[in-house]
């Protein structure tokens, strides 16, 4: 609804309740760095999953539509579909 095609999380690993929530939302896992983050005084490895919104196509597409620029009913559509 936005214009964006993809959706990217990065996790430090392990981190199972991150990652199963990420899951959970039909992102997939598709790289791991290691020994890339430093959290809590010592080095982490850190993964990457993504979750495809829609799929490209050959047309130029449109800027991206800020989340405070949707209309109302667009903003309770999203809320409603992913919260409830």
């Amino acid at each position: 609804m936005q214009g964006f095609y993809k959706v990217y999380a990065v996790i430090t690993v392990p981190n199972p309740q991150s990652v199963g929530f990420h899951e959970k939302m039909g992102f997939k896992w598709f790289a791991t760095y290691e020994n890339v983050g430093y959290k809590a005084g010592k080095w982490c490895d850190v993964g990457w999953w993504q979750l495809t919104l829609a799929e490209p196509n050959n047309s130029v597409p449109p800027a991206p539509i800020p989340f405070p620029q949707l209309d109302n009913a667009t903003v309770a559509f999203i809320l409603n579909k992913y919260i409830n």
